[in-house]
């Protein structure tokens, strides 16, 4: 028996009838897709490395805030990373933060950088920002703090910022954060990429419902990606990012 939606039979069709087969195979094809990004089995991977790369621009999908600054950012071959200075302009204020980010896609998604914090000053932090505005955001940041290293986990409500979280890890070179959203919530992790075992999860459902535009307005989205931040107005901090993976 030939199956009855075959090229050949459709090429038989009146046009009415084949094109509203060919809306409901579209719409069928959605569905499938749909069902299969909610079980795992189908993702998008957006995973950027910044070894081996000969150009001084960053790919065409990155961001950054209002208007960058000539030394915003450095391509370093030689390190292979991507690196940003430790300015004192945080993601809050008007000026142009040390912040390269994409536009998020999905309501469920993680987003991974793995980086060397160089800290000048006290107050250096570098890590994850999730922003929406610079009213609403969510921070989750490596610092350093005499022989010990910190995880913070800030979250900035219509204006006003909040640390969830501070929680006290190894001092070491290379720190990997994981941020994980699904719709209203997130989590912030702390990965050790040589054993999973040894990876903690730092916070668990932290409502981000007010980062939606229905909450803080707008209309073009959230972002997210890599930031570095210092307290100090004069650092010769920085950080030095060797990837970031949004899927």
């Amino acid at each position: 028996m030939r199956y009855p939606f075959s090229p050949e039979v459709l090429d038989a069709l009146p046009e009415e009838l084949a094109e509203l087969f060919r809306s409901l195979e579209e719409t069928l094809l959605d569905e499938i897709c749909s069902r299969l990004k909610l079980a795992g089995e189908l993702n998008e991977v957006r995973n950027y490395s910044f070894k081996n790369m000969t150009d001084e621009k960053l790919p065409p999908d990155f961001m950054m805030l209002r208007n960058p600054q000539p030394d915003a950012y450095t391509i370093d071959e030689q390190e292979e990373c991507l690196k940003l200075p430790a300015k004192a302009v945080a993601i809050g204020d008007n000026g142009s933060p040390s912040y390269v980010a994409v536009r998020q896609k999905h309501h469920r998604f993680q987003a991974e950088t793995e980086f060397l914090l160089k800290a000048g000053e006290k107050g250096d932090r570098a890590g994850i920002a999730y922003l929406q505005n610079s009213q609403n955001y969510l921070l989750a940041e490596y610092g350093e703090v005499g022989a010990d290293g910190y995880i913070y986990v800030t979250v900035c409500i219509n204006g006003t910022e909040k640390i969830l979280a501070e929680k006290k890890t190894e001092k070491r070179g290379m720190q990997t954060l994981r941020l994980r959203v699904d719709q209203s919530l997130a989590q912030v992790w702390l990965i050790r990429p040589e054993t999973e075992e040894k990876s903690q999860c730092i916070i668990r459902e932290v409502d981000i419902s007010h980062m939606c535009t229905e909450a803080a307005g707008g209309f073009t989205g959230c972002t997210v990606g890599m930031y570095v931040h210092s307290e100090q107005k004069q650092s010769t901090g920085c950080a030095q990012f060797c990837r970031f993976t949004v899927k």
